[in-house]
């Protein structure tokens, strides 16, 4: 059985309005927070294959003939920082001679493995700042042969 209220609408109607208010304010704040988690975590997924970019652009870099670790290790900065927008003190850069145990390029001979590994915290590139991954290290690792 339904009643009439004094403005006209019937008593259903109105509570109904209310379930459906009281839904929202219960479900809006999940669903908000699913969505920012989702953009955190594709921003994640973001640094991981930048970061591996960089690492293999430095490698290209590195087995270039006459090359040096400043010069492989300012390309890969910059290219973190370019893509990123982090701070060039959060940009982490090792440079290697896999082969040799060596870390100078201007020793390394034709066939020589040089591997870069770049890395950078995630929470340095995070857009929103949930500190979901804080405390961890997004990293890329890129070896060639050094011509």
């Amino acid at each position: 059985m339904t009643t009439t209220t004094h403005s006209g609408m019937r008593r259903s109607e109105t509570s109904r309005r209310g379930v459906a208010a009281t839904e929202l304010a219960l479900c809006l704040p999940l669903l908000v927070a699913l969505i920012l988690g989702l953009i955190e975590c594709g921003r994640a997924m973001q640094v991981e294959h930048m970061v591996s970019t960089a690492a293999r652009e430095g490698a290209r870099m590195a087995i270039i003939e006459g090359s040096t670790n400043e010069e492989v290790e300012e390309w890969a900065i910059d290219v973190v920082v370019d893509t990123l927008g982090v701070e060039r003190s959060e940009v982490s850069v090792d440079i290697g001679i896999e082969n040799t145990g060596g870390d100078d390029l201007s020793e390394a001979e034709s066939r020589d493995e040089c591997a870069v590994s770049v890395s950078v915290p995630h929470s340095a590139a995070a857009i929103i700042g949930l500190n979901i991954f804080e405390g961890q290290l997004a990293s890329g690792r890129a070896m060639m042969r050094h011509e």
